[in-house]
């Protein structure tokens, strides 16, 4: 019998071991990667925390981060907290569209205060000033008030008041004009002008009711002309007034304010 048989055989390693060794090699690398980096992470953590001083902003930021972290899981389990506000209201000027439109020639009004600008020359006597301004808001109807520019108010001296005809005015105040007493009249509408000088003719009485009490009476007061010196509503000038005026305890105070109103009685 003749022939031959060879058999051969080569070992190899098997793929799969090779491949499955190496894919878990670099698994393994890339895990101890990841621990490092988070160790390197932490560390700088820690010291970014313990640095505090230079590093007080990121620190902050860092503990605000941690305590975030580590409060997310039992923040999330708890209700929220009611949010507390405080509100406040401040007063709101009214805008222009809101105020009253006013003529210019309205824009004047009666001078409500009496400031005693000297002390007294001697006891008995104190001088007083006011400015002529003239009420144009019709506040008065028919007639205004234009209180005189320039009032000396003399008391009554202690030896007047000894005198018995004297006696019954303790608290009265003679009230005299330095120049001129000026009462002037202004009118609503300028139609009511000729009644109110009608009524004016001749010699009238003048009669001032303060509001604080007492009344101011001018007695044989001559209506003059109308004086373009005041102002052209003025309707009628009243010139060396001479009156007694009851003052109250509150006149006597150093400024007080002047409310009157005006009427006129024919003698």
């Amino acid at each position: 019998m003749t022939g031959s048989t060879s058999v051969s055989w080569q070992w190899s390693r098997p793929r799969w071991t090779c491949d499955q060794g190496r894919a878990w090699w670099v698994e393994y690398r890339v895990l101890l990667g990841a621990i490092a980096i988070s160790a390197l992470v932490h560390a700088w953590l820690l010291s970014s925390l313990a640095a505090g001083g230079g590093h007080s902003q990121r620190g902050a930021k860092v503990r605000a981060s941690l305590l975030h972290l580590a409060l997310a899981p039992s923040v999330a389990n708890e209700a929220p907290h009611p949010v507390q506000t405080e509100s406040f209201s401040a007063p709101v000027a009214p805008s222009a569209a809101a105020l009253p439109t006013v003529d210019a020639r309205r824009s004047q009004s009666v001078p409500r205060d009496l400031v005693v600008e000297n002390p007294p020359a001697h006891p008995g006597s104190i001088t007083a000033s006011q400015s002529d301004s003239i009420d144009r808001d019709a506040a008065y109807p028919a007639t205004g008030l234009a209180i005189t520019r320039h009032v000396t108010a003399e008391r009554a001296s202690p030896a007047s008041r000894a005198d018995p005809s004297s006696h019954a005015m303790p608290d009265r105040m003679s009230i005299r004009t330095a120049d001129q007493y000026r009462v002037a009249l202004v009118s609503a509408a300028r139609h009511e002008r000729e009644s109110i000088a009608a009524a004016l003719e001749g010699r009238t009485r003048v009669r001032l009711s303060f509001a604080s009490g007492g009344t101011l009476t001018a007695a044989n007061v001559v209506a003059s002309s109308g004086s373009d010196e005041l102002d052209a509503e003025a309707l009628r000038l009243f010139e060396r007034a001479q009156t007694t005026l009851p003052v109250p305890a509150a006149l006597l105070a150093k400024q007080f304010a002047i409310e009157a109103t005006v009427s006129f009685e024919r003698d």
